[in-house]
């Protein structure tokens, strides 16, 4: 199985986000989730806006499998300008089968209720945590396309550029070094999240109605929200 840190910075709009996969060189340096702030002149080489999908899902959902292919072959069209996280909240679509892993964290669960999810249904998602022209947060359903929504944010620049690359592994301790350059002046409060997530995880899954079987035990799993290392919320920017 493959741990991947990945990391988003959120205001009221998210401004940018990266995974240590992408990491580069030369940044103004925030060293861990209880680190410190290190200013320098650096500034970050990647400065491309990204889509992160923030789904909601369940291994009780039957058509949570049709959204995971739906944002995979997002994927496959985007590349690595979209980063997509899978969020299980304790709600009884997410409860795990019998001996299956919980893919369950109580982080998710925050975000699951702040955002209402559980009194629209499953599978939903949020890109960039927009709001639409009332200012409630946009809740899209992933099955129903989202490649224009996606393309009008790509478009834009963010205000912030980021990057984050791992400095060392300590048993089950994992060191980075987030990287921030503002490319705009940004008048509102902004943190910084740090999340970790985790591909390839093996957990049985119900499947559409129309599939031959009920579930499926050994449904792969990608992307799943383990932890948020900061506060929910995010560690409030210097």
């Amino acid at each position: 199985m493959k741990k991947v840190l990945y990391i988003f910075m959120a205001a009221l709009l998210l401004a940018g986000c990266d995974k240590i996969e992408d990491a580069g060189n030369g940044y103004v340096i925030y060293s861990g989730a209880s680190g410190e702030w290190v200013e320098t002149q650096e500034g970050v080489s990647d400065h491309s806006q990204r889509v992160f999908v923030e789904k909601y899902t369940g291994t009780h959902c039957t058509n949570c499998p049709k959204a995971d292919e739906a944002i995979e072959q997002l994927h496959k069209t985007y590349g690595d300008k979209l980063i997509a996280v899978s969020v299980y909240d304790s709600s009884n679509y997410a409860t795990p089968y019998p001996n299956n892993l919980d893919l369950r964290t109580a982080d998710g669960n925050v975000w699951s209720k702040y955002f209402g999810i559980r009194s629209i249904g499953y599978p939903n998602c949020l890109l960039n945590r927009n709001k639409n022209g009332e200012g409630n947060y946009e809740i899209i359903n992933p099955t129903s396309g989202m490649g224009n929504k996606i393309d009008a944010i790509l478009a834009q620049q963010t205000p912030v550029a980021m990057g984050v690359q791992l400095t060392g592994i300590e048993g089950s301790q994992v060191m980075a070094d987030v990287f921030v350059e503002f490319l705009q002046d940004v008048n509102e409060p902004l943190s910084l999240t740090l999340l970790v997530m985790e591909d390839g995880l093996v957990s049985e899954q119900m499947l559409p109605m129309d599939s031959e079987i009920e579930s499926d035990p050994n449904y792969v799993h990608d992307h799943v929200l383990r932890d948020v290392v900061t506060d929910p919320w995010g560690d409030a920017m210097n």
